[in-house]
Formats: structure tokens, C-alpha cells, sequence
């Protein structure tokens, strides 16, 4: 048969059995807790029932009249310590009784005050130093392909580039510097057999845009170059050959993306390049003549040694 305890409380102490067969928590320490908790309750002849039902994983409060008129009921699963579910099944049954009982004086304890914190001094860290930026540079060279056409040929040609580069730290915008060499072209001066075979050596100069990917691993760059050449032009297939040198100059626009690495960085770029003097060639005695392109467009794909922070 269950385990009971009745517990007859003085003067401060509430007149409630608590019985049952619940071992944790047993039934005295919860009726000792509820004594602290009703102090304000009287002497009764007919006690108030709190039964504990042990249920395995958790334990069963049923809280009655001594003529068994359920008065409450709430379930405690068995998740915290012995002591602490002692101390929460007699809140329970105090609540119950408080709430059928108004005579009952419901004092739950209040836990000490803690004493205040000593003051805590809170020292912000130092601001990070700002990265020092520096600049960037790159060295680097590229094969090309070229188009220039006339009225009777595309005028392909392949060449070479050299490139040098400079962007002053914390800017976008740098200086850029360029030489090409390009194979020689040919154009029909119209006269039978007669060509003339052409090439420009051209250098350039002029300002760089960057831009660069969050994760900095993409450049995006645009150029506009200054531009000067050296234009070499000979005569083929004809009775006396001459050759003839002359000066040129114009100006560049091109787009490139460069995929920077830790040493070496691969780009391709791709430029036109527009001249503004009008070079000719002719053949004397008759007269024959024909314009070299005045416009080109190129592409090269290079390796730079970049120093690109």
C-alpha cells in the first residue's frame, strides 16, 4: 500500500496531507517545504490530500478535499534534481490551497538578494591600423593578331607586345606604357603585279583604369594611349623596288581583364587604334597610288610579373 504522511502543522504551518509513493521527491521533504510556503494557515480537523503518484519519467500531483473533491492536479517530469522538484511540487499544492483557502497566506520565499557586481571597467580594443597600401606595377608581353583592312584585304597580321604599368597606392587610375611590333602587310598598288608591303612600329602612352573584384582575384582595366609610329613601307614585284620610312601619330582606346595571380597574371586585351596622317604609297612614273589603313584593331593575350596588392 502507497506510503503516507500526514503532516499536522502549528500555528503558521498549513494542515495538508501529502502522501504517496513518490520517492523522488518524497512526500515529508515536500511537506516540510510546504510549511515554509502557508504560513499564515490554521489548524484544520479535516486536512486537505496532496497525493504524489510516481509515474516513472515524471510524478503526478493531485490535490483534494478530505471528502475527495479534486481541488487541483499537475504533472512534473523528472528532469531536475530531487530538492529542486521538492520545492516546485509544494508551490504547486500551496498555489492550490491559496487559491480554495484566502485565509492561507501564500509566501513563497524570495532567494537573498545577490550583492551588486563590482564595476567592470570596459576598455575598448585599439582600432585596427589601417593596411598601408601600395602601389601597384606590372612588366609583361603578349602575342597579337591584328586586323586592319583596306578596300581589297582584311590586312591580318601577327606581332608582339611589351606593356608596363603603374598605379600610384589607394588609386584607380595609373599610367600604362606600350610598344608593338606587327608582320608585314600587303596591299595591290593596282598595277599589275606591283604591292606595296607596310608595317608600323607603334608606341604608346597614356592613362589606365582599374577596377577590381571584391575578392580581388578579377581586374577589369580601360586604356587610352597616345600614339607614335614608325611606318616602314617597301615596293614589291616591281622593276625597281624602293623603300620609304615615315612618322605617324594617333591615338588607342581597349578594354582588358587580367586575372591576377601570386607572381604572374594571364590578361587578354582588346584595342583600336586610329591614325591620323594619311600615308601613301605611289609608283612612279605612273602615278599609282593607295592609302595604308588608317584604322586597326587588335588582340593579344599576355603574361605580366604584376605586383598588384
Amino acid at each position: 500500500m502507497p506510503l503516507m504522511f500526514w503532516l499536522a502543522l502549528s500555528f503558521a504551518g498549513p494542515v495538508v496531507a501529502v502522501e504517496g509513493d513518490s520517492i523522488c521527491p518524497l512526500p515529508q521533504v515536500v511537506a516540510a517545504r510546504l510549511g515554509e510556503l502557508l504560513p499564515g494557515a490554521t489548524l484544520a480537523s479535516e486536512p486537505d490530500v496532496a497525493l504524489l503518484d510516481d509515474q516513472g519519467a515524471s510524478v503526478r500531483i493531485q490535490v483534494r478535499r478530505a471528502d475527495g473533491t479534486p481541488i487541483g492536479e499537475r504533472v512534473l517530469e523528472r528532469t531536475f534534481p530531487c530538492p529542486d522538484l521538492a520545492g516546485a511540487a509544494a508551490v504547486i499544492i500551496a498555489t492550490f490551497e491559496s487559491d480554495v483557502h484566502p485565509e492561507f497566506r501564500l509566501a513563497l520565499a524570495t532567494p537573498p538578494r545577490a550583492p551588486a557586481p563590482p564595476p567592470v571597467v570596459a576598455t575598448a580594443p585599439a582600432p585596427a591600423s589601417p593596411r598601408t597600401s601600395t602601389a601597384a606595377y606590372e612588366i609583361g608581353a603578349a602575342l597579337t593578331g591584328s586586323l586592319a583592312p583596306s578596300s581589297d584585304s582584311a590586312g591580318a597580321a601577327a606581332g608582339a607586345l611589351l606593356v608596363g604599368g603603374w598605379t600610384p597606392a589607394g588609386r584607380r587610375i595609373g599610367g600604362r606604357l606600350s610598344l608593338q611590333a606587327s608582320t608585314a602587310r600587303t596591299l595591290d598598288l593596282g598595277t599589275g603585279n606591283g604591292t606595296v608591303q607596310w608595317r608600323r612600329f607603334v608606341a604608346g602612352l597614356g592613362p589606365q583604369w582599374r577596377w577590381a573584384s571584391a575578392s580581388r582575384d578579377v581586374f577589369f582595366d580601360l586604356h587610352a594611349d597616345a600614339l607614335g609610329a614608325v611606318v616602314l613601307a617597301s615596293g614589291g614585284n616591281f622593276m625597281n623596288d624602293q623603300d620609304a620610312n615615315g612618322l605617324d601619330v594617333g591615338g588607342g582606346l581597349g578594354a582588358r581583364l587580367m586575372l591576377p595571380g601570386r607572381l604572374f597574371a594571364p590578361w587578354v586585351d582588346l584595342s583600336a587604334y586610329g591614325w591620323l596622317r594619311r600615308q601613301v604609297a605611289y609608283e612612279s612614273p605612273s602615278g599609282a597610288s593607295v592609302s595604308l589603313p588608317r584604322i586597326e584593331g587588335i588582340l593579344a593575350l599576355g603574361l605580366s610579373f604584376c605586383a598588384c596588392p
